[in-house]
């Protein structure tokens, strides 16, 4: 775990890639022996990809992107950012895992890359070498917009709520830049004669902006870390002595960081977390010890904290463990059990690592709730994955000789752990922990970290509208109107339930209950459910919904009601319906659909629709992209 000689990492980076993408030629903060021996192995294995197995209590989808060796940048509960592409033309791609469309962000004739997912958009570093600035793209129209414009390299966006942070290449050194995109102003938060961002080890958590700074003057290193919260933007150094602080990462209100150090000819590194709001005396937790070495491989390559948990490796022997600790206790869990093991990263309860199985590199997953491990691969000669993790989701690429790229979805649902009611075994469960997953529902309640979502609960016509948007993912307008005169006041903060409604009635999937009423608060029917779901299918996602042939038999409940019969028809013919606990003859349409009814229709045309087992909708033009989805209460 030495340093690096300069000569050494420029080979690194013409053997990683996207690796060791954005750093600077003047870093010299520790690139891993290990790393190097593992991408030479990788190179050698060659690449072929194969379906992934098939999991007990795992979803894993298969994803075709139309793009040469495409690898995975960021990751949210609504999207997937990857850049691919030949080298000296790569692209950027999102994927929208409630819809299943995938969208080209850039066309150029450079390199596009680091793609950062925000709340409202996609921001990246592109352009000529020596010369990339920092492009954002807003999700409504994928308008790409430059934030830079000089004559240095700017690169390494990190960026959350209105705050985009990145580093810029003077021409001397690194500095640290920081943009409020509300106000649209730009601050350099450093200026001085040494390297900020070093080897582009810059994150930021929303609050917290941290990053790795180098002086080439003493071969030292530090952690520097900026509150966004302050308006004043102030700058602490953390742990200011005459260890090396490498590797580091803001998140969930701590930073983590790793100390490296020789004595004699002995090298010892450990990992620290540091939480800048705590009490004096209690901000400072060791997470492991420093002999044998504990460290982070390779840090631009996912998260390795969410403020919880932190993840890191620790030599044992010739290899090396996976470990997991917790950032308040201390309390460290061993979660691999191969010789050899890299890329560890966690966030929201999901760990997950590479490990090196009869000669091949497989991906794993620890999920904290049940505490089991499962394997996700089985490919022969496949190293770089690009795995990453968020929400309980792993994602990870393949590539293919015919220039495309396989992306991977693996989703554990049903596991009754997301919502206290909801528990393993539930006729719905896999439903509403899909919706969870997709951040199309959050529940009606939580309290401590614990998450309840009343199944039972019967649905309001107001709450429904909310619900059928996000399931479809229609953007909704703030000045939307609607002709219906009993939705009470507007709140101008609030889009529900005025706009969310006017949506609904704009795109044609409802049209209240008379020309003026909209009923909001009245308890919906299931057959009004069933209607709105399949209005909004053939007027949002037109020509998706097959319709039933002239010799279908026709519905299980029959002709019953001349408004939503002929839907029902549809909704059944096309799967809807499937999995609605006591569906038969004698189900009333007219009885009040719960939660959990709900959940499970939105589902079935979001697994219909999204995960490919129709046609391609042809309508995708008639909708604007990556519309945004909210949380559904």
């Amino acid at each position: 775990m030495a340093r690096s000689a300069h000569g050494v990492e420029n080979f690194i980076r013409s053997l990683f890639g996207r690796r060791t993408q954005g750093v600077s030629g003047k870093g010299r903060a520790g690139l891993y022996v290990c790393g190097l021996i593992a991408a030479l192995v990788g190179v050698l294995m060659g690449m072929f990809a194969a379906p992934a197995p098939a999991l007990a209590g795992w979803v894993v989808r298969e994803v075709t992107i139309n793009a040469d060796y495409a690898y995975i940048e960021d990751i949210d509960p609504w999207l997937v950012a990857l850049a691919g592409g030949q080298r000296g033309n790569k692209e950027i791609f999102l994927y929208e895992f409630s819809t299943g469309r995938q969208y080209q962000v850039t066309n150029n004739s450079w390199d596009d890359e680091e793609a950062c997912l925000a709340e409202a958009g996609v921001y990246w570093a592109g352009g000529p070498a020596g010369n990339r600035e920092i492009y954002y793209a807003p999700f409504g129209t994928l308008q790409n917009t430059r934030i830079t414009n000089d004559t240095f390299d700017d690169f390494c966006p990190k960026a959350a709520g209105p705050w985009v942070f990145w580093v810029h290449d003077d021409g001397h050194d690194l500095e640290i830049m920081a943009r409020n995109m509300v106000d649209r102003t730009t601050k350099q938060l450093t200026n001085n004669i040494y390297d900020d961002g070093d080897l582009s080890i810059l994150s930021f958590d929303g609050r917290y902006a941290a990053w790795h700074r180098y002086y080439d003057d003493t071969e030292d290193s530090d952690v520097l870390v900026c509150d966004t919260w302050d308006p004043a933007l102030p700058i602490m150094r953390l742990y200011d002595d005459t260890k090396l602080l490498g590797f580091c990462q803001a998140g969930g209100g701590r930073v983590v960081m790793m100390r490296w150090w020789e004595t004699g000819d002995k090298e010892y590194s450990d990992i620290w977390s540091y939480t800048p709001d705590a009490a004096q005396g209690q901000r400072w937790q060791q997470l492991s010890t420093a002999d044998p070495p504990a460290y982070f491989p390779v840090p631009f390559l996912g998260e390795v904290t969410d403020g919880l948990y932190t993840i890191y490796m620790q030599e044992k022997g010739q290899g090396n463990e996976v470990k997991l600790a917790d950032n308040v206790t201390g309390k460290v869990v061993t979660l691999s059990r191969y010789t050899y093991n890299d890329y560890p990263q966690y966030q929201d309860g999901m760990a997950i690592w590479e490990s090196r199985v009869d000669g091949e590199w497989q991906l794993f997953a620890h999920e904290m709730a049940t505490g089991k491990e499962i394997q996700l691969t089985n490919t022969v000669g496949v190293y770089d994955r690009w795995p990453r993790t968020s929400n309980g989701r792993v994602c990870w690429t393949e590539p293919h000789e015919d220039g495309t790229t396989s992306l991977f979805i693996a989703e554990l649902l049903g596991t009754g752990l997301v919502f206290e009611d909801v528990r393993a075994g539930h006729q719905y469960g896999e439903a509403i922990e899909g919706l969870f997953r997709q951040g199309v529902v959050s529940g009606t309640r939580e309290d401590g970290g614990l998450r309840w979502f009343s199944p039972e609960n019967v649905v309001l016509r107001a709450q429904f509208a909310k619900m059928v948007c996000g399931t479809l993912g229609i953007e909704v307008d703030p000045r939307g109107t609607s002709p219906f005169q009993d939705l009470g006041w507007d709140d101008p903060n609030n889009l529900y339930p005025h706009q969310f409604i006017a949506a609904a009635y704009q795109w044609g999937i409802t049209t209240g209950t008379s020309a003026t009423s909209f009923s909001p608060w009245q308890d919906i029917t299931r057959a009004q459910v069933i209607s709105m779901l399949v209005r909004g299918a053939h007027t949002y996602w037109p020509d998706y919904l097959a319709q039933p042939p002239a010799n279908y038999a026709g519905s299980t409940l029959g002709k019953f009601d001349n408004t939503h019969g002929w839907n029902v028809w549809v909704a059944e013919y096309n799967g809807l319906l499937n999995g609605l606990q006591g569906f038969g003859p004698s189900w009333n349409p007219w009885a009040k659909a719960t939660r959990g009814e709900v959940a499970q229709m939105m589902w079935n045309l979001l697994v219909w629709y999204g995960w490919g087992r129709g046609p391609a909708p042809p309508g995708m033009a008639r909708r604007r992209p990556l519309a945004a989805i909210e949380r559904v209460h």
